[in-house]
């Protein structure tokens, strides 16, 4: 089983699918984003036996800032 997840700039209809084949307790990294910007992210869970799920995940609400994140 795999997690799709995908993105949108909050409070509009279309999504963009950021990962397709994101296992269980991975991580994926969005690059593009635009500084100062609200975002929605959600992720719909797939099964070859199954496909697709009917209905995504919650949606996760993030918000870039307009600094760049330190690394560690």
């Amino acid at each position: 089983q795999y997690l799709r997840l995908h993105y949108r700039l909050a409070n509009t209809n279309a999504w963009t699918e950021i990962a397709t084949n994101l296992a269980v307790n991975n991580q994926s990294t969005v690059t593009g984003l635009t500084a100062t910007t609200a975002y929605e992210f959600r992720y719909l869970a797939y099964s070859a036996t199954a496909g697709l799920s009917p209905t995504a995940g919650p949606t996760f609400n993030a918000a870039t800032t307009s600094e760049a994140p330190e690394v560690p």
